[in-house]
């Protein structure tokens, strides 16, 4: 029973020996306002967001001044100035396609973003559940460093009174210093997870992170046509994909209202010249409306930016595809290593009481019997494996359901 309920003692034990500890929650709450890049994606959404108001402007109006630089004769009927405005006109639908084009592409970079948020997530719980498993293994060497310690003195206490031999003492030492030499690995190896905890935190990199975890086998929460049905619909990436072939329809249908022809309108001033000898009615200044007409005669580059755009779609719908592809094996490898996960912490289970019946009678049987020693060093080194498997399983299973949960939006 005291075996049986390793992990959870694990749990208790990490928890209490760290003034600091930290859930894993808390970690991901915090990973928004602490990740520079994520917050850089975030403004640069916000600062797209600004676009739309830009786009859905009305064509700035054009000022203009024409006026006579040499003197003309007396009789000239021009007039010495015009002052003029104009205005374009934009077809209908075209200012409002200008403007949810640009919101379109400010929310391709939010949807990035979101997708940004769900690899940071992943990686964090992955870099977390690698800690658990390299602290909760060094606990496991620890506890079994202790019984080789007891069993070192008890093979020293029998060899002074000539019950054992000194190979017996040496035997049980050399696989404590293994032992202590596999602790200080597991120790020095929990560097890296915790490097990486710290850059996605925006932390430096040798802060120590200290776990708050009680460790359990993970199980998947939803079957799998559900979870199919549930990522397309929320998975950013996929939202991406959909507002970029927004934009790119809505960049065609800009383009086909381009290239008509487009109408201006305005109104001129005209400041008539003053004088004697001019025809009747001269001197008096004059209003004089004006359109403009622009003519498209210049077709190819329409022509172009329909076939860019249609070739766009069509290259969009072969990533969705792709992107539909990488989540599926993404899922189905990960569900994988969940059942072998599940299969290796059941044989743990099953293995670890056998195993420690057999320590016990041979813990019994070497006070009296010095032959027995090599068999229960071999059972002591496969209960700390079995101990280790159990330990990997729980680790695998969760870094495994956060592969998983890396497309699920919540």
């Amino acid at each position: 029973m005291m075996i049986r309920s390793f992990l959870l003692i694990v749990s208790v034990l990490l928890a209490a020996t760290r003034l600091c500890a930290q859930p894993l929650d808390s970690l991901l709450f915090a990973i928004p306002g602490q990740n520079p890049g994520l917050k850089g994606k975030y403004r640069k959404y916000e600062a797209l967001m600004e676009r739309q108001t830009q786009a859905g402007q009305w064509p700035e109006p054009e000022l203009g001044l024409a006026f006579i630089a040499f003197p003309l004769p007396n009789a000239s009927p021009l007039p010495s100035a015009t002052l003029g405005i104009m205005q374009g006109l934009p077809w209908k639908g075209e200012r409002t396609n200008k403007a949810n084009a640009a919101l379109a592409e400010a929310r391709i970079v939010y949807e990035e973003a979101e997708t940004a948020a769900l690899d940071l997530r992943t990686g964090l719980k992955t870099a977390y559940w690698k800690l658990y498993e390299l602290d909760a293994s060094a606990s496991a060497l620890g506890e079994n460093l202790e019984l080789l310690r007891s069993l070192e003195r008890l093979a020293i206490s029998r060899m002074e009174v000539g019950s054992a031999a000194l190979t017996d003492v040496l035997e049980v030492q050399l696989r404590i210093l293994e032992l202590e030499q596999q602790q200080k690995q597991l120790l020095n190896a929990r560097r890296e997870p915790q490097a990486q905890i710290n850059q996605i935190l925006n932390r430096p990199s040798s802060q120590p992170v200290m776990l708050q975890v009680v460790p359990a086998l993970a199980e998947m929460p939803w079957n799998l046509d559900s979870l199919n049905r549930r990522i397309r619909q929320t998975y950013p990436g996929f939202a991406a994909l959909r507002y970029e072939h927004e934009t790119s329809r809505l960049r065609q249908a800009v383009n086909r209202l381009d290239r008509k022809p487009g109408l201006a309108i305005g109104l001129d001033y005209a400041v008539m010249p003053k004088g004697e000898g001019i025809h009747a009615g001269d001197g008096k200044d004059m209003w004089m409306p004006r359109l403009g007409l622009r003519l498209p005669l210049f077709r190819e580059p329409y022509d172009a930016k329909e076939r860019e755009e249609r070739l766009l779609q069509t290259t969009l719908d072969y990533q969705a595809e792709e992107l539909a592809n990488a989540f599926a094996a993404s899922v189905e490898q990960a569900l994988t290593r969940l059942e072998d996960a599940r299969l290796r912490y059941e044989l743990a289970a099953k293995q670890k009481p056998v195993v420690e019946t057999a320590i016990r009678a041979l813990e019994t049987a070497f006070s009296t019997n010095r032959s027995t020693l090599p068999d229960l060093l071999a059972y002591y080194e496969k209960w700390v494996a079995l101990a280790v498997m159990e330990i990997q399983a729980v680790s695998s299973s969760q870094q495994s359901l956060a592969e998983i949960e890396r497309w699920i939006k919540e």
